[in-house]
């Protein structure tokens, strides 16, 4: 029933503030809690809902057509709940068609139109009203769309935007901008702005309004943990890990002790590391990675993915050393490089790592076994995080050639095998690491993957 809350008070639709508060007290003395609970119930409702002016306004716009807006309204965002575009797009025009001032309405068509890709006609949708409303929703979801497209269609890049984009940028800019007007306590204006001067790559201005969106409500929580990841992010894309980690701690004595919360913040970071890996910068890389530790020590799962990507930038970066040590022979510095280089993207695919083994293994084998068992025990003890990356394949290794001399010295202590074991000694290490490659390396190239 159109206007059932007006009725149940018992006051008519267009009565006054006073007059909603008389007649619901005067209702509320009829209908007790002992001897109807359920009119009670509804008086309460009802008055909430009439007493609070942006309630009403929005309550008393369902109302229009006999509540045809209340049941287009209802079937939009069913549909829009399912995905169904279309759909939820038809509804809520038919909506705004039978009440033009209703802003849910409105508010929802121009989201359905953002989703669906049509950027553009939403903010047009939104502009039409933006001046003539003070509601914070409608300037922050301006903000966002416009903010949005220019960001999709320039691929992220400032240097792309053309007169359109500046426009737009400029209206998610001014968005913001009233969003911090008529709400400073809240943080969706400075978060907006931060991501402004992010797209515009101007870090430390957006590290700034980031900072001002963390302390727009005077408190310190989880609450701030989008404004402080993009802090974090903001001086990851500028090599700064020392600053990154430092933030991380930050949100780490913020964050709840809740393990999905907590397994969502860690996720989060390890992102930032693994792109301080792509890009190289591995012991900026260990920097964030240890910073994540400490999130859910006691979590398998989570203690895995940092521990596993900590120990990846760690190797990497021993074999930024490694690479420059005179005291390993050239195979085992490639040795150390394959181990590795599945974190720090060297290899295009699996194929071509599989063949670097294979020709670093025949490089090796070249080599006596003395010289090989020596520079491996070298690899292991001087470059452990490098050994750590690969520790099952280059144990076997330097375990089976072990073994293989201790064989070797018992043969030449017979007088019968020294001929054989001189024949052997010059290829032994080449069959024996021939056979390795084989039977090792697809599971050692599976665990890499997995964990990365």
């Amino acid at each position: 029933m159109a206007n059932e809350y007006y009725a149940i008070i018992g006051v008519e639709p267009n009565a006054d503030s006073t007059a909603i508060r008389k007649g619901y007290f005067k209702a509320l003395r009829q209908y007790t809690a002992e001897k109807d609970p359920v009119r009670h119930q509804e008086l309460r409702q009802a008055y909430e809902v009439l007493s609070d002016e942006d309630r009403r306004r929005e309550y008393d716009g369902l109302q229009v057509g006999g509540g045809e807006v209340s049941k287009w309204m209802e079937i939009g965002n069913d549909a829009y709940g399912k995905e169904e575009w279309g759909e939820a797009e038809r509804a809520f025009k038919r909506a705004l068609a039978i009440s033009p001032s209703y802003i849910p309405a409105r508010l929802q068509l121009a989201r359905t139109l953002a989703l669906a890709g049509d950027r553009i006609r939403a903010v047009e949708l939104l502009e039409k009203v933006v001046s003539g409303t003070e509601l914070l929703e409608v300037h922050s979801e301006l903000g966002w769309i416009a903010l949005a497209h220019v960001v999709k269609e320039t691929n992220n890049e400032p240097d792309e935007m053309e007169t359109q984009h500046k426009r737009l940028l400029l209206t998610a800019k001014e968005a913001f901008d009233r969003c911090i007007q008529l709400a400073p306590a809240n943080r969706v204006g400075y978060l907006g702005r931060a991501k402004v001067e992010y797209y515009r790559e101007d870090f430390a201005t957006a590290r700034a309004w980031a900072r001002k969106a963390a302390a727009a409500d005077g408190k310190s929580d989880f609450e701030d943990f989008p404004a402080l990841s993009l802090i974090v992010e903001t001086h990851v894309l500028q090599g700064d890990a020392n600053q990154a980690a430092a933030v991380i701690r930050e949100v780490r004595a913020l964050t709840p002790n809740q393990p999905e919360v907590r397994e969502y913040a860690v996720e989060q970071f390890v992102r930032f590391g693994m792109m301080m890996m792509r890009a190289k910068a591995f012991k900026d890389a260990v920097e964030v990675f240890a910073a994540c530790q400490g999130f859910l020590p006691d979590e398998p799962r989570l203690k895995e993915l940092v521990d596993s990507n900590l120990t990846a930038a760690n190797g990497c970066a021993q074999y930024e050393r490694a690479q420059n040590d005179s005291q390993l022979v050239p195979a085992i510095r490639r040795l150390a490089l394959w181990a590795v280089a599945l974190y720090s993207d060297e290899f295009d695919n699996e194929h071509h790592a599989q063949k670097f083994f294979e020709d670093v293994i025949d490089e090796l084998g070249r080599n006596s076994l003395g010289l090989n068992i020596e520079q491996l025990g070298r690899l292991r003890d001087r470059y452990p995080a490098i050994w750590k990356c690969q520790d099952k394949v280059l144990t076997d290794i330097l375990d089976q050639l072990i073994q293989h001399e201790r064989e070797q010295r018992a043969l030449a202590s017979a007088p019968q095998a020294r001929t054989e074991v001189a024949t052997a000694d010059g290829c032994g290490c080449l069959i024996l690491f021939g056979i390795m490659s084989l039977g090792t390396f697809t599971t050692a190239v599976g665990a890499l993957l997995m964990l990365t």
